[in-house]
């Protein structure tokens, strides 16, 4: 109860005088500002002022408390509704009962099966003899390579015929191997500059680095020779 009665009466009373003292002045020089200018000017414009600010005080703090009344009113039925639902809420709920046990099937185990007659020994020796043996697995032998196959030396390669016969004129003289001009038919650059034969690609290599030559060996696939 008296819970109730201070939210009731005795804030809404604090809280109407609070705004009533803080709009005082405002209600003050309002009420000057309506007065007509003769009556401003007379003594009875300060009494008239104060008695009109406190009517108004008085009208605020009242207002004041019966929107608080009113508000409590409203909201009292809610506020206790949702604290009987959170009561109900709390109360222990009986735990279901257990459900009753399964009766238990007995386990039927398979009975043993008979163990089977050993095999006579002939029996196993043919068996044994029946079942092939694994081979061991043998990859085929690389193909041979070919033998007689000549190996050059290709130092350039030129579009035209001209250019590879230069070549051929200013190097042939300087190394003890002859030095052929050799056309290839399908190919973009066709005219090319060769050293050779030699026995086989090792050699043409040996002999590419004791002349500190840049060449690559190759084979004459399509492609005719010119010495001169």
């Amino acid at each position: 109860m008296s819970y109730s009665i201070l939210i009731r009466v005795v804030l809404p009373l604090l809280l109407g005088y609070w705004m009533a003292r803080r709009s005082r002045h405002l209600i003050m020089s309002l009420v000057l500002r309506l007065m007509p200018l003769k009556l401003r000017l007379s003594q009875k414009a300060f009494a008239m002022q104060t008695r009109i600010t406190i009517i108004v005080g008085v009208c605020i703090i009242s207002a004041t408390v019966l929107t608080v009344n009113y508000a409590y009113i409203k909201l009292a039925p809610l506020t206790e509704e949702t604290t009987r639902n959170a009561a109900q809420e709390l109360v222990a709920v009986p735990s279901p009962s257990p459900p009753p046990p399964r009766p238990q099937q007995p386990v039927i185990e398979p009975a043993p099966e008979p163990d089977a007659p050993a095999p006579e020994p002939r029996e196993a020796e043919q068996a044994a003899v029946a079942v092939p043996q694994p081979q061991p697995y043998h990859s085929p032998p690389p193909p041979p390579a070919p033998i007689g196959t000549p190996i050059y030396l290709q130092l350039s390669a030129f579009r035209n015929y001209e250019s590879a016969w230069a070549l051929q004129q200013r190097v042939a003289p300087r190394y003890r191997r002859p030095v052929w001009v050799g056309h290839h038919t399908y190919d973009a650059v066709p005219y090319k500059v060769l050293i050779g034969p030699f026995r086989s690609r090792r050699a043409a290599i040996e002999f590419k680095k004791a002349q500190r030559l840049k060449a690559f060996p190759r084979t004459l696939d399509e492609i005719r020779l010119y010495q001169s």
